[in-house]
């Protein structure tokens, strides 16, 4: 299975960056971290794409989004035959009608 990362899932890990950055005022290496264990999350959608649950609030797209978690932050996906598609990180603390398809 191949993993692909769209653009808005790429800015919205930027904006969550910032956001632990400079508006939480958490350490650079901490930050760094958080980054590498969402990634190491993505990773084991690899073996196991089915591993997180449907996302309730996309379901409307009629795409079998699905969600894991990494402390407070969903990675949203989407399968499609052998290709995973990394579609957001979104902060489960913001209202979910911010979430992006």
């Amino acid at each position: 299975m191949r993993i692909h990362f769209t653009e808005e899932a790429w800015n919205s890990l930027d904006k969550t960056t910032d956001f632990y950055l400079f508006e939480l005022d958490i350490p650079a290496f901490i930050v760094d971290k958080i980054i590498r264990e969402l990634l190491k999350k993505v990773q084991l959608l690899v073996e196991n794409p089915y591993l997180g649950q449907k996302e309730p609030f996309l379901s409307h797209l009629g795409k079998n989004h699905r969600r894991i978690f990494y402390m407070n932050i969903k990675i949203i996906y989407r399968i499609e035959e052998d290709e995973l598609y990394i579609t957001d990180f979104f902060d489960s603390r913001q209202n979910p009608s911010k979430m992006k398809s």
